[in-house]
């Protein structure tokens, strides 16, 4: 609400003194540094309106995808996974300190097709102990979800629908870049067990960084859709 009051002062004042400003330029044509001055400042006070319109819009945009997305949730609070869709990682690196994977997304009403890859970061595996382990292969279920701490993510349910993955809560396909990373003297992870997805990994110092985990996460929640989609981890 405080958002949306301040964006809609800011336009308003911004065009009356839009109108203000054009009109002093226009009569300081004849006076050159001045009526120039003047009417840069019209130019950015314009691009400035046109930015906070285009915000508004998108914030508008995301409240109605918020809606949909908690109506598919309430309508079916029992995940099921919709035919024509599946997603897959396999773990490729192993190691005492992280796991990397990569991710391919299938559809098709027939023959599947791949759609999207990218590659994935965990924590390495440690029989599924809370917080400091990636959860164990198997089947899954991967529902579309927003929060105010990872905005839109996916989260991860037993095949068989329940709320957790079996021994673990909360298990998210969130926006990260580190696992076990080094920097500036400290071991830093972005995730307590979720799945992070990225374009390419950096392996150091018993560390891996994934790179552009925004773009990647973007094309994995537009391929999912508000649709709950089948998830094999091998």
């Amino acid at each position: 609400m405080k958002t949306k009051m301040i964006l809609w002062v800011l336009r308003f004042f911004g065009k009356i003194a839009l109108e203000k400003l054009k009109q002093a330029a226009s009569k300081n044509t004849c006076f050159g540094k001045i009526g120039t001055a003047l009417r840069d400042v019209c130019k950015d006070l314009e691009e400035t309106i046109d930015d906070l319109d285009v915000l508004e819009a998108v914030e508008k945009f995301e409240k109605e995808e918020i809606k949909k997305c908690e109506q598919h949730n309430e309508e079916n609070p029992i995940p099921v996974a919709c035919e024509g869709k599946k997603i897959t990682i396999y773990r490729v690196t192993r190691t005492d300190f992280y796991t990397i994977g990569n991710l391919a997304c299938f559809e098709g009403s027939e023959d599947l097709k791949k759609a999207f890859t990218c590659k994935t970061t965990e924590l390495p595996c440690k029989n599924n102990a809370r917080q400091i382990s990636c959860i164990p292969k198997g089947n899954y279920i991967v529902r579309k979800r927003w929060s105010q701490k990872f905005n839109w993510h996916l989260k991860v349910y037993h095949e068989n629908g329940v709320e957790c993955v079996q021994g673990r809560s909360m298990i998210l396909i969130h926006v990260g870049n580190r696992v076990n990373w080094l920097e500036n003297g400290k071991r830093i992870s972005d995730t307590l067990g979720c799945i992070l997805p990225c374009a390419n990994t950096t392996e150091k110092n018993n560390g891996v960084f994934g790179a552009t985990s925004r773009t990647q996460m973007d094309k994995l929640l537009e391929f999912v859709g508000n649709e709950d989609v089948a998830l094999e981890i091998f």
